[in-house]
């Protein structure tokens, strides 16, 4: 049986961070010049959970239109 339960999934975000390089944006300059804290990006960097409305803010800093280029969200499928 699959069970859906966020704490029995994996956030991803090396998605964002591909992203960044793409846009030629260090994590230091992301910090700095986008009106993010560094808390959010540390929370970015170990996989931590985040809300929506702070993944909204860093796709509207840095001009990010697809969720795809944030985080990839991986399901476990329960073992039976």
């Amino acid at each position: 049986m699959k069970n859906n339960y966020l704490n029995d999934s994996q956030i991803d975000y090396a998605p964002f961070f591909k992203t960044l390089d793409e846009k030629n944006i260090t994590q230091s300059q992301f910090v700095k010049n986008y009106d993010v804290s560094a808390a959010t990006l540390n929370r970015m960097r170990h996989n931590y959970n985040m809300t929506l409305a702070a993944v909204g803010h860093v796709m509207n800093v840095i001009g990010i239109d697809d969720i795809d280029d944030v985080f990839r969200l991986m399901i476990k499928e329960d073992e039976e």
